[in-house]
């Protein structure tokens, strides 16, 4: 289910059966969440928009398994990931809410591409797995790239060290960027300055494990995941010539909420998956165990 926890610390959750829902993003203005309903890869999956002021849960993407919505800076569009007979791998496709014009498909690159963030028209920031990993091995989350979702020309990566930064998201003022750096050999949250071509600075948000970063509307906090995927949690920031950080605090607890988390920054809401049954419980089906026990006291001589 989707847990949704105002500012004063209340959660509900929304009016919806069940699903498997593997990402969640809040429209800009609140008024929509936009969820990717199925979580194995492949077209089995879909991305749909659920309307908070009428209840409707309505499917947006209908082909390629699309998944991993980000809206534009007005909610006027989708950027998502889909695959199919012209992509490579997964790719990100961008296409109008109302449904007015078909989806763009943004270029092809090796292996897979998540949008993460879109701050401005001209500036779609992605997550990309097609670098090589080095320090032992494949680091899952790859290295971040920009694109320009108007043209679809200009891709190219942004963060690009060895070790994998990824999960990129800008800050509202469009001067920051915080991300999930594997620079220490496990997830933490760093910050840099947003600034084209390259990134400058670098500041650690986390040392103790997290992941999925998400600003505040002011900007003025931070919100991620702990490591272990059980707690939102959050830092007051203070950018300036040195980028200050406070205390980590927990502002909501959970289980196994991953990819399926956002932060409205309209209204400092916070929508998470709570699972209904969790990976860990078994199910046991024992068949025939009647005619089974019927032999039992037939060889016994029971009536």
């Amino acid at each position: 289910r989707i847990a949704i926890r105002d500012p004063s610390g209340k959660t509900d959750t929304l009016p919806l059966a069940p699903k498997s829902i593997s990402y969640l993003r809040f429209s800009p203005d609140g008024k929509r969440l936009a969820l990717t309903i199925g979580s194995a890869r492949g077209t089995n999956r879909h991305t749909a928009l659920f309307d908070f002021a009428r209840g409707t849960l309505t499917r947006f993407t209908i082909e390629g398994g699309g998944h991993s919505p980000i809206w534009s800076p007005d909610g006027t569009r989708l950027a998502f990931t889909m695959e199919g007979p012209t992509t490579d791998a997964e790719d990100i496709a961008v296409q109008a809410v109302d449904g007015s014009r078909p989806s763009m498909l943004m270029p092809r690159i090796p292996n897979d591409q998540h949008a993460t963030a879109w701050p401005n028209d001209t500036t779609l920031v992605y997550s990309s797995n097609s670098q090589p990993r080095t320090l032992g091995g494949s680091i899952p989350g790859g290295n971040t790239g920009l694109v320009n979702p108007a043209t679809a020309s200009n891709p190219r990566l942004y963060l690009n060290a060895a070790w994998g930064e990824s999960e990129a998201t800008v800050s509202p003022d469009g001067q920051w960027i915080a991300y999930t750096s594997r620079e220490t050999g496990r997830n933490e949250v760093q910050v840099r300055r947003f600034t084209q071509p390259e990134p400058t600075g670098k500041w650690k948000v986390t040392t103790t494990g997290a992941h999925l970063p998400r600003w505040s509307g002011d900007g003025r906090t931070l919100f991620f995941i702990s490591g272990d995927n059980t707690q939102v949690q959050a830092v007051t920031v203070m950018p300036g010539a040195e980028f200050t950080v406070g205390a980590v605090r927990t502002v909501m607890a959970g289980s196994e909420i991953g990819q399926g988390w956002d932060v409205d920054r309209s209204s400092g809401r916070i929508a998470v998956t709570v699972p209904v049954t969790l990976a860990g419980v078994r199910i046991v089906v024992i068949q025939h165990w009647l005619d089974a026990f019927k032999q039992k006291l037939a060889r016994s001589g029971a009536k």
